[in-house]
């Protein structure tokens, strides 16, 4: 917060709760650096033995040992991924609502912190201020607890949160409702349905309706402030 008088925004992970749990269920420090994915997760290969725990919402999670057939795994759950094996996270199970995951590693991941954070935000911080591509490795951290006491733990059903697909949210007029917006506009703005475009990201959240028959042009205001946001699809790994 005492960085925004700078300009710095926030950074740290969308779902905070789904970070935490991660974090917890691999014996970590509630904020320690994890992986952040949307939209569709990581392939990522292990060169040691590590636990490893996934939240967020629901995807297909295999791990592939050479020479074995693959062992898959939910969500919201934590289990062991042995070295030389392939922790794969593919896109969200069909009809699963949520767009973003969480990948905790036990020990969690030895990044520096910059401006006192390891997350990253698109400019600095985490690893180069950039998504993770292919080829890049991660350094762990030392795990505090052995490994081998952590059992393979799902957690129950009636404890993971529901991602529903529609939310009633509340809206505050902004700086620029004056001499943007008239008062109809505003009305109509706050009675429609909007959907979240696939452009949206971290960075700003792109929105948008449908006209109707009887609506005027002007409505279009909405939709073109908006698209000012659009920007490249996030489906990338951050580090948060």
């Amino acid at each position: 917060m005492a960085l925004r008088v700078y300009g710095i925004q926030s950074s740290g992970p969308a779902d905070h709760l789904a970070a935490r749990a991660a974090n917890v269920l691999v014996a970590n420090d509630e904020t320690s650096a994890l992986l952040e994915f949307a939209v569709r997760g990581p392939k990522m290969l292990f060169h040691q033995s590590r636990t490893v725990a996934v939240t967020g919402a629901s995807f297909a999670i295999t791990v592939h040992e050479p020479g074995l057939d693959p062992v898959s795994h939910s969500s919201w759950s934590r289990f062991e991924v042995p070295s030389g094996a392939t922790l794969t996270i593919k896109s969200r199970l069909k009809g699963a609502g949520g767009v973003t995951g969480y990948v905790a590693i036990a020990g969690g991941l030895d990044i520096p912190k910059y401006l006192g954070s390891a997350s990253t935000s698109m400019v600095y911080g985490g690893v180069q201020g950039r998504s993770l591509k292919a080829g890049d490795v991660i350094p762990l951290a030392q795990q505090r607890v052995d490994g081998n006491a952590m059992e393979p733990l799902a957690v129950p059903e009636c404890m993971v949160p529901s991602h529903v697909r529609e939310w009633g949210i509340m809206v505050l007029a902004g700086p620029h409702t004056n001499g943007y917006f008239s008062e109809s506009d505003c009305e109509r703005f706050v009675r429609h349905d909007w959907e979240v475009h696939h452009n949206s990201g971290r960075s700003g959240t792109v929105s948008y309706t449908h006209l109707r028959a009887h609506e005027t042009p002007e409505h279009l205001v909405c939709r073109l402030l908006l698209e000012k946001k659009k920007m490249q699809a996030q489906s990338a790994t951050d580090i948060q």
